[in-house]
Order: C-alpha cells, then sequence, then structure tokens
C-alpha cells in the first residue's frame, strides 16, 4: 500500500515528491504514457466508493498506521 501512495504522490505532485527518481527519468516516463481518459476514469472509481462507501475514502489519501507492539 505504501508504494501504491508514493506512486500517487509523484504522479499527482512530481515537483514536490520524487522518492529518489530522477527528473529526467520522471519526464521520459511521462511523456511515454498516455493520459487521455486515465483522471476520468480514477475520478469515476473514486465517485463510485464515495456513493457506495464514504467513510473509506479519506483512508486511501492517509499513510497506513503502524502497528504499536505490546
Amino acid at each position: 500500500m505504501e508504494l501504491l501512495r508514493r506512486a500517487d504522490l509523484v504522479d499527482a505532485f512530481p515537483a514536490l515528491f520524487r522518492f529518489g527518481l530522477s527528473r529526467a527519468w520522471l519526464a521520459d516516463l511521462f511523456g511515454r504514457i498516455p493520459r487521455r481518459g486515465l483522471y476520468r476514469t480514477i475520478l469515476s472509481g473514486v465517485g463510485g466508493m464515495l456513493r457506495e462507501r464514504p467513510a473509506t475514502v479519506p483512508r486511501i489519501f492517509l499513510p497506513p498506521r503502524r502497528a504499536v507492539a505490546p
């Protein structure tokens, strides 16, 4: 899950979050992958989640909680 969260941050805010990835590599990747329709697909999925399970949506954007040792 943490890897997906980081990937989402890099995709949404590449100037702020790169997690060790070079700007040149990211620019090449973003240039090779078409984004037409991608955001519409993501928004429709999130919209469905908001209708079906609205309380779970905020957890998508939060880092996972670490287990506390007894």
